[in-house]
């Protein structure tokens, strides 16, 4: 019997040997850059949401498309761009490249490249015909999500924190608590600042999900790929609003700012489409929230066309971000998206929005 276990537990350690080293490889590849175009075209727009990126350049299989755009602002217009194709889906892949220079921060590469899930390398399979707005979001300082285990040794939830340090009020008869903190924090680290917090959650830890063994997240910025409108038969279409009307949609993307935002548009509340974050990213129904993100984002709200004041206030009320009399089109589809630091270094609020006309 004991012949057995020791056979037993040389073949899972082997077998542990042989992942870690194959998750290692995955870690450590880039996706397929190469490509063939043919004749199926897709359309592409980049907005650059990354407050202290650089001025970032699209490519789309190795071709850059569209203007070089810097930090809190986006291309003016869809780029139509041959993909590779087996005549429906194509094997496409994505760069940010920097105008100049490096991108800079964590990130050891001239460029971000989209990886189409977080432990794998893959392209993006884009629809012919079809159209996406890719943003580059998050931070160049934010740091690689690392896997964390639970009390038991498994993987398990890792938690960011906002601050280096913890230290719990004077226990009586004792001295103060200090835990210190990293970027990732295990459920176990969580739940001890959890008890010295008086049972409560602390509001500077966030989960970011439980990270896969052989993630490619490398950590700085990210990718968030928005499927705008697919080919009939799909559902997925730009709205068409009637005479006096347009379509118009939010997306909040700046790394540093809290969730809960109101937006309105000549005095009409609308709805946040997402929350895009820098760490930790709260994309809806995702988990783990690490490495790029695919989505298809269709709530838009028809509003009468016209000029009208955009305001997104926060709390207190406190004014965020406005654009005034802004010019919606007759029958014009419209994103709206707020990015940029929350305060700066000088306290300064430099939030930003940029509209984009979709249709």
């Amino acid at each position: 019997m004991t012949l057995n276990i020791n056979k037993i537990t040389t073949a899972l350690v082997t077998g542990m040997l042989m992942c870690a080293v194959a998750c290692q490889d995955v870690d450590l590849s880039d996706p397929d850059l190469s490509s063939t175009s043919t004749s199926s075209h897709a359309n592409f727009l980049m907005v650059n949401a990354a407050p202290d990126a650089p001025s970032l350049d699209l490519f789309v299989n190795n071709v850059k498309t569209g203007s070089s755009i810097s930090a809190n602002s986006t291309q003016s217009a869809y780029t139509n761009a041959l993909v590779t194709s087996n005549g429906v889906l194509a094997n496409t892949n994505f760069r940010a490249k920097a105008t100049s220079g490096t991108i800079g921060g964590v990130l050891n590469k001239s460029d971000l490249i989209f990886r189409a899930a977080n432990n794998s390398t893959n392209n993006f399979q884009a629809s012919d015909s079809a159209y996406y707005t890719l943003i580059v979001v998050d931070s160049i300082t934010r740091p690689k999500p690392l896997r964390t285990l639970n009390a038991s040794n498994f993987g398990d939830i890792t938690y960011y924190s906002s601050v280096t340090e913890f230290t719990a009020p004077k226990i009586v008869g004792g001295g103060d608590t200090t835990i210190t903190l990293t970027s990732n924090n295990s459920i176990v680290t969580y739940n001890l600042v959890k008890k010295y917090n008086g049972g409560v959650a602390p509001s500077f830890l966030s989960a970011i999900g439980t990270v896969p063994l052989g993630s490619t997240d490398p950590g700085g910025l990210r990718f968030l790929v928005i499927t705008d409108q697919l080919p009939l038969p799909s559902t997925t279409r730009f709205p068409k609003p009637a005479a006096g009307k347009c379509a118009v949609r939010f997306i909040h993307a700046s790394p540093n700012t809290e969730d809960n935002v109101t937006v309105k548009i000549g005095g009409t509340s609308i709805t946040n489409s997402g929350s895009v974050r820098s760490f930790p990213m709260k994309y809806p129904t995702f988990s783990p929230s690490v490495g790029s993100r695919t989505v298809t984002l269709s709530n838009y709200q028809t509003l009468t066309s016209g000029a009208m004041d955009i305001v997104v206030t926060g709390a207190g009320p406190t004014t965020l971000a406005e654009e005034l009399g802004y010019v919606f089109d007759d029958k014009g589809v419209y994103t709206v998206i707020m990015s940029g630091n929350r305060n700066d270094v000088s306290g300064a609020n430099l939030l930003v929005l940029s509209i984009i006309k979709n249709k």
